[in-house]
């Protein structure tokens, strides 16, 4: 009997030195539900490292797939108006056409006739195969009639080449290695009468023995037409602008926003770089967006995409909530697996201590019992 009060009184003595070591476990919960966060903390550091790559790659393919477009588009642009500078160069050479512009053929009814109308089917050919061109014109001088697509080619009414050549448009014409891309023509347009609305752009080209001009005009709908393939939406902006100002301008009619590209240092910004092509990210209105130009090497006009800094980041911005959300419940579900660990570990201890101080007092009818099948 006294040997077995003194075994409980050495116990009783070990619990109580061992106080410092039982409340430390007794903090073990805590202990192990900040085991659980460390790695949650993980995870979402892992989110976030994740989301931020998957924007810089999402964000570099749109600017890579945007430039592609404009390129592609201006690609597009120049091919259908370099066929038509080739066409011309064809229509200049015709040795028959030079000498009728040149009026040698002022005498011979039956060879001007044929010259003339056979000029004049080719020039409707010419626009009917090419949608780009809204009409053709030859203004020859005035001893021989304008060959001419306009109003179907069959009024005929004499050439005014002398007159026209004298004025500014024509001596700059004449002295532009006798070729020219220009916005407007406005010195021409009082005589033939033409409505300048009716075209975007010119091709301006004297012939070979300046005795007549060439004008194609080109249609300003089948530039629109063109440049509605790339996606305008969202609030994006599409602009086409000539060296001279003048600019077709293309953007969802809900989108309010007013702009004359020509006319904003970022446009003269890329236009002085010395560059045909570039990207970045600009400010305006209040509102950021990506800038994107290519310059035509044809006609060197410049094909302008203005595009919400938003819209290049919706596709990363749809991940970022995605991983917000897998995130969270990963959150949530180690953090109650943890708890609920932690408290069954807790209240099996706190438990088994509970008993052990019983026994220490003497009492050796407790029974050790813990909840679950684990090592307690």
């Amino acid at each position: 009997m006294k040997k077995n009060g003194k075994k409980l009184l050495d116990l009783k003595n070990g619990l109580t030195k061992n106080k410092l070591s039982i409340n430390f476990n007794l903090n073990l919960k805590l202990q192990l539900i900040v085991g659980f966060i460390i790695p949650v903390i993980f995870v979402i550091l892992v989110g976030m490292v994740s989301y931020n790559k998957a924007e810089e790659g999402m964000i570099y393919n749109y600017e890579i797939s945007a430039q592609n477009t404009i390129n592609t588009q201006v690609e597009y642009l120049d091919f259908g108006l370099n066929l038509i500078r080739s066409d011309i160069v064809q229509i200049k050479l015709d040795k028959e056409l030079q000498s009728l512009v040149a009026g040698t053929y002022a005498n011979d009814i039956s060879k001007y006739s044929s010259t003339w109308n056979k000029s004049s089917s080719t020039l409707a050919t010419k626009r009917t195969l090419n949608h780009f061109i809204n009409n053709i014109y030859i203004i020859p001088k005035q001893a021989t009639d304008i060959i001419s697509t306009i109003s179907g080619g069959t009024t005929k009414k004499k050439g005014f080449y002398e007159n026209w050549i004298k004025t500014e448009e024509g001596t700059l014409i004449s002295k532009g290695e006798n070729v020219s891309w220009v916005s407007s023509h406005s010195e021409m347009d009082k005589l033939t009468g033409y409505d300048p609305e009716e075209y975007f752009i010119s091709y301006m080209s004297n012939f070979p023995n300046h005795a007549a001009v060439v004008v194609v005009d080109i249609n300003k709908q089948a530039i629109l037409d063109s440049l509605q393939s790339i996606d305008y939406s969202e609030g994006a902006i599409i602009g086409f602008i000539t060296p001279e100002g003048k600019e077709l301008i293309i953007k969802e009619d809900t989108n309010n926003t007013e702009i004359t590209f020509f006319e904003e240092e970022f446009y003269q910004k890329c236009k002085s770089s010395g560059e045909i092509k570039g990207t970045e990210y600009i400010n305006y209105k209040g509102k950021d967006y990506l800038f994107i130009y290519q310059i035509s090497e044809e006609t060197g006009s410049t094909l302008v995409y203005l595009v919400p800094k938003a819209k290049v980041t919706a596709s990363a911005a749809e991940i970022k909530n995605l991983t917000l959300i897998l995130v969270i419940i990963a959150s949530i579900v180690a953090a109650g697996i943890g708890v609920g660990i932690a408290v069954n570990i807790y209240g099996n201890m706190n438990s088994i201590i509970k008993r052990l101080k019983k026994v220490a007092e003497g009492d050796l009818t407790v029974q050790m019992k813990t909840r679950g099948n684990s090592e307690f």
